[in-house]
């Protein structure tokens, strides 16, 4: 080829673009093991500063978010860095100074002695997610059903509210005001405070005397009933039932009458007769009570009726007034107490007296007219 490069001008230009070529791929294939050595070196070192970086981000991340969750009284999953990943920092042999920072609010200041520099990091503090506990049922109830233990289940929440119910001794025991469903998050107007109340255990006729192996005592909703069902076993047994009332009746006030004692008279009382304990009797009735009724004869004494009374008719109040005891004409005896000395005359009375009546009284001798306080049958007490 060097001679027919000589030869010809031609040849030498042929040759000598071979000569570059050959020499340019010459050269390439010389420095290719160069360049990839040279690139490898490289990435290794950019590897190595990025991992730095990284590790200088985190380092300078978990000290400050640690200061702020101190001085924020908060915790650290609460606490976000605005920082962004390119961002880097010197190195510091000693430990980071922190403080906040007097000019911006949210805003931390960050300082190496070592190094002495100093930067500032915006944060930002997120509300904390409150969880709450509270109950579910765990099975369908129906209405009036009585809760028991095994029926509630503990659960977490993300809401709380005045309307739920979160004391499970105050769900234990009561009532279900509605039908409830499984799952559902138990409400206090769900709940039902537990009363007491009379149930029937066999058919009662209309008339009939309650006994006590007619009814039995037990428990259920308030919202079930209203306040004429709330009675007492004590005081329906012996009350006297108005109506027919089935098996499994909740016993209301409607249902019954009350018994009562009451004064009534054995035989038929004229008018201005005396109340005795011969012609009277302490009878049960039942119904409403009436007023004005004596419960008992003891203490009645010298007591007249003012109208007839029909044979066990209730004797009242209103139908007494103090017997009288001294008629006109009669003769009274008349006591007199001067200090130490007692005085007794008979007089004759010029009117009718009853008891604690000032009555006059005269003197047939001399015909003097005094007055008297009648204190019993034909005798008073002088008065002045």
């Amino acid at each position: 080829m060097a001679n027919r490069c000589r030869i010809s001008a031609f040849y030498h230009r042929y040759c000598v673009s071979n000569f570059d070529s050959a020499y340019f791929v010459t050269m390439q294939i010389r420095i290719k093991p160069l360049n990839v050595i040279l690139l490898a070196h490289l990435l290794q070192a950019s590897v190595v500063l990025a991992d730095s970086k990284i590790k200088l981000l985190d380092y300078v991340e978990q000290d400050a978010k640690s200061w702020i969750s101190v001085h924020e009284k908060v915790s650290k999953t609460q606490v976000r860095l605005f920082i962004t990943p390119e961002r880097t920092f010197p190195g510091c042999a000693s430990k980071l100074k922190l403080k906040k920072s007097q000019n911006h609010q949210n805003v931390i200041q960050i300082s190496c002695d070592d190094s002495e520099w100093k930067t500032e990091i915006r944060y930002s503090v997120a509300k904390d997610k409150k969880s709450y506990i509270g109950y579910i049922f765990q099975k369908n109830l129906r209405e009036g059903h009585k809760i028991r233990e095994g029926d509630i289940e503990m659960s977490v929440f993300s809401y709380s509210a005045a309307s739920f119910e979160q004391n499970p001794a105050k769900i234990i025991g009561k009532f279900t005001s509605k039908y409830t469903k499984k799952g559902e998050r138990i409400r206090k107007n769900t709940l039902a405070e537990p009363v007491n109340i009379i149930l029937v255990t066999k058919f009662i006729p209309k008339g009939k005397v309650i006994a006590i192996s007619e009814i039995k005592e037990t428990e259920v909703g308030a919202k079930q009933i209203n306040y004429q069902n709330q009675l007492l076993a004590s005081n329906v047994i012996g009350a006297k039932a108005n109506k027919n009332i089935p098996e499994n009746t909740i016993l209301s006030e409607s249902h019954i009458s009350y018994p009562y004692n009451a004064l009534a008279t054995r035989e038929k009382i004229l008018r201005n007769n005396l109340i005795t304990s011969e012609n009277t009797i302490l009878k049960r009735f039942w119904g409403k009570e009436p007023s004005g009724i004596l419960k008992s004869i003891e203490n009645i004494e010298n007591v007249e009726v003012s109208r007839s009374l029909k044979p066990g008719e209730i004797v009242k109040i209103n139908d007494l007034r103090p017997a009288k005891l001294i008629g006109k004409g009669d003769i009274v005896t008349l006591t007199y107490v001067l200090n130490s000395l007692k005085l007794v005359v008979s007089l004759e009375s010029l009117e009718d007296g009853r008891l604690g009546d000032k009555i006059r009284l005269k003197n047939t001798e001399s015909g003097e007219v005094i007055k008297g306080k009648v204190t019993g049958k034909g005798s008073a007490d002088m008065w002045r």
